[in-house]
């Protein structure tokens, strides 16, 4: 079986600490909260094929970076998880997005982003900003369901939707293949950058299988036989079906 492990951008994040000295606490997400050059000598560790790289760990409880680190050891896939993770930044000659075998955008309309945003901080309110040790116990959790829904718009107009469009939207098409996820959680449509290489190719079929009869372009997995794909476009749009592998 192969190691696969999971790392994310959240404890690439500057501590509250520093974020606080530096006045940007309301820009939390954003791409100056992050430690880039840290996550850069990250992924450069594991690329160079160290045998051991720690990550540092974040909590959501405390809404900011711990002191305890995540050892990675050598896995076969690494998924590095984060929206920053295919942003560019003029600082360092590196790009995160350097280092990746494949890159993946999980997308959704705004309306439904918002909603399900609004719909969580509803339940946080009620389950996990009810603990004392909670960043957001003496903000939000006796808030009413009204007022939360009031401080969940304010906060996703404010500064969530902000970060959307100025910092996140704009790196889609970097990635190489975009799900496009509906209201219901469904993945609808699937955007497949065109891909020459057949080692990446094999990548691809890991995950999905995908076939456009409309567009005359497929790719398909059949045993040890895997076929080839071809399109006019930079992406494939929309498949009328799809089926994952895993």
């Amino acid at each position: 079986h192969r190691k696969v492990d999971l790392v994310t951008t959240d404890g690439f994040l500057y501590p509250n600490a520093i974020l606080e000295k530096n006045n940007i606490m309301n820009r939390k997400g954003f791409p100056e909260s992050y430690d880039i050059k840290r996550l850069i000598r990250f992924m450069g560790d594991i690329k160079s094929g160290k045998p051991e790289v720690r990550a540092p760990q974040y909590s959501h409880l405390t809404y900011d970076v711990l002191d305890e680190e995540t050892i990675i050891q050598t896995p076969d896939i690494l998924i590095v998880e984060g929206i920053n993770v295919l942003q560019v930044k003029k600082e360092t000659p590196l790009f995160v997005s350097d280092f990746f075998d494949f890159s993946l955008f999980i997308d959704a309309d705004e309306q439904n982003i918002a909603r399900l945003y609004i719909e969580r901080f509803q339940l946080l309110r009620q389950t996990a900003f009810q603990d004392p040790d909670s960043y957001f116990h003496g903000r939000f959790a006796n808030l009413s369901e009204e007022e939360a829904d009031a401080a969940a718009k304010h906060t996703w107009k404010s500064i969530n939707s902000r970060n959307l469009h100025e910092n996140i939207l704009p790196t889609r098409e970097r990635a190489q293949l975009i799900l496009k996820k509906e209201a219901d959680h469904s993945i609808q449509h699937i955007f497949l950058r065109k891909l020459w290489r057949h080692d990446l190719c094999r990548q691809v079929l890991d995950v999905v299988i995908l076939h456009w009869p409309a567009y005359r372009a497929y790719v398909v997995h059949v045993g040890n036989q895997y076929g080839y794909f071809a399109a006019q476009k930079s992406f494939f749009i929309s498949p009328r079906v799809y089926s994952a592998k895993r």
